[in-house]
């Protein structure tokens, strides 16, 4: 990771019954590709079975690359 200090970053929790709710605000300018992984991974890890996805089976493997492609390019 680069030693680079966002400009802004902010996670909120919205509790909804057996949900919550979890936001993270970043600013643009910094974020990278790795982190969004990073975080991602880290969540997937920590939460397990407890973590429920947006997921609808509409795109297939091709289409995730290209959409990981965009957001790269987004990035830079």
């Amino acid at each position: 990771m680069k030693n680079v200090h966002s400009k802004i970053i902010d996670i909120k929790y919205n509790f909804y019954e057996n949900l919550t709710l979890m936001e993270i605000s970043r600013d643009m300018d910094t974020l990278s590709g790795t982190e969004i992984t990073l975080t991602i991974k880290f969540l997937k890890e920590f939460f397990k079975d407890q973590l429920v996805i947006e997921y609808n089976g509409l795109y297939d493997e091709d289409d995730l690359v290209k959409y990981d492609e965009d957001i790269g390019k987004i990035l830079e």
